[in-house]
């Protein structure tokens, strides 16, 4: 970690202006798996370093995998022949940060004999007539290096461990498939994870069309996640909000989403994927409440922006973007006997962020009636995201993360269910 930061202080000294450098090291040791078994087992490394320069209003970022002066030289020349940005206030000053968990010992001590008896694992906990197509387990040990030319200079550790499977079932020549992940900075029971793919797989071998219009529509947070990150967040960012880009402009402190619901981007989650204790311009992360009981309280800002706006940096500036940290969401739980369940879905990243549009096919869902799961297939759904969260009826205890989205699932009644024809 020491050398990462010596390096980091090396590429710092080499520009000129207000200069910021993000260094990253990961080690992945990874299981891969293929028709039930375990195929091939590796080791990996990798370096990223990355230089933004600052010079008279102008930006350039250059990105490298080698340490070199060449990196630094690039962002020089890229600065320079670049335009000058609509505005510039320098990079904020030093400030104590809190490091948020990040680090796990037994994940980072993970042996290969571990990551292969976690594979092993996973194929036994595939139920009869399920194989297990592909997939994997691995873990990752990382370091960061965050420096600015105002004195911040923070490294961290980061662990991280990840299963992934794709299960395919077949019965009297019908064929269902299904795919799913879990990653977590901390160890989990892959057992529980591998056998519900592999019962959610058996499931929809029995798929049949949508015949009916069901008024109660859950969204699992797979799905859920996908249209908020894709069809609602993009307007609670506070470039957006300057550039007249969000629909949620000009209305903080009024009641946007439904109140029974609260939503929060939380960079110091603990074990959080997206925490850090500072942002990459080298202001501390926090936690900023987005909603409150369904009211607009704040957007999301990087130094600039914030200053632009007459407000403060939430924390939430990249190397060239204003980025959500962990965006948890919570709300109340009411139970639900009759609903249309969303598993999976394809195309949310066509959704219309400005107007929250959004039409996509489902991939995967089942009518769940009285505790009775329905396989269903052959329809769409859309709407907006807006009436989604407004006709919120419920927010499941189960909580996963998703996209950077820390949720249950939503069950609401603001979705429109396009039925195919039979």
């Amino acid at each position: 970690m020491d050398d990462l930061l010596q390096q980091g202080e090396q590429l710092l000294k080499m520009a000129k202006g207000d200069v910021q450098v993000h260094l990253t090291v990961t080690t992945e040791l990874q299981a891969e798996l293929v028709k039930d078994k375990v195929e091939s087992l590796r080791t990996t490394s990798e370096k990223k370093y990355a230089v933004l320069v600052h010079m008279g209003g102008k930006a350039g970022l250059s990105v490298s995998n080698v340490f070199s002066s060449k990196v630094v030289e690039r962002a020089c020349a890229l600065a320079q022949a670049t335009a000058p940005g609509d505005y510039y206030y320098g990079l904020p000053g030093k400030k104590a940060a809190k490091k948020p968990l990040l680090y796990d010992k037994k994940v980072a001590h993970m042996t290969e004999n571990d990551l292969l008896a976690m594979a092993e694992e996973m194929i036994a906990a595939m139920p009869a007539g399920v194989s297990l197509s592909s997939g994997s387990v691995s873990c990752e040990v990382g370091e960061e290096c965050i420096l600015t030319s105002e004195g911040v200079a923070v490294h961290t550790r980061e662990t991280a461990i990840e299963a992934v499977a794709e299960c395919i079932a077949r019965k009297d020549g019908l064929v269902s498939s299904a795919w799913d992940y879990r990653q977590e900075r901390k160890p989990f029971a892959v057992t529980p994870f591998a056998s519900s793919i592999g019962e959610k797989t058996k499931l929809f071998l029995n798929a049949q069309p949508l015949r009916e219009k069901i008024p109660t529509v859950i969204l699992k947070p797979q799905p859920f996640s996908e249209l908020l990150d894709n069809a609602f967040l993009p307007n609670l960012n506070g470039k957006n909000v300057e550039k007249q880009k969000s629909c949620l402009a000009g209305k903080i402190g009024q009641e946007i989403i439904s109140p029974s619901l609260s939503m929060t981007d939380d960079g110091q989650l603990p074990y959080g994927l997206r925490s850090g204790s500072i942002d990459l311009e080298g202001t501390p992360t926090r936690k900023t409440p987005l909603f409150t009981k369904g009211v607009l309280k704040n957007f999301i800002y990087d130094h600039n922006t914030a200053v632009h706006a007459g407000t403060a940096s939430t924390g939430n500036a990249g190397l060239s973007s204003i980025d959500f940290s962990n965006v948890v969401v919570t709300g109340g739980y009411e139970q639900v006997d009759r609903a249309l369940v969303i598993d999976s879905i394809i195309g949310a990243h066509t959704a219309d962020e400005l107007s929250t549009d959004f039409s996509v096919n489902v991939d995967r869902a089942y009518i769940l009636d009285a505790g009775e799961k329905i396989p269903v297939q052959g329809f769409m759904l859309s709407g907006k995201m807006l009436d989604v969260l407004r006709q919120a009826v419920s927010l499941g205890k189960d909580r996963e993360t998703r996209n950077g989205i820390v949720t249950g699932a939503l069950a609401t009644h603001g979705v429109n269910v396009i039925l195919g024809s039979h």
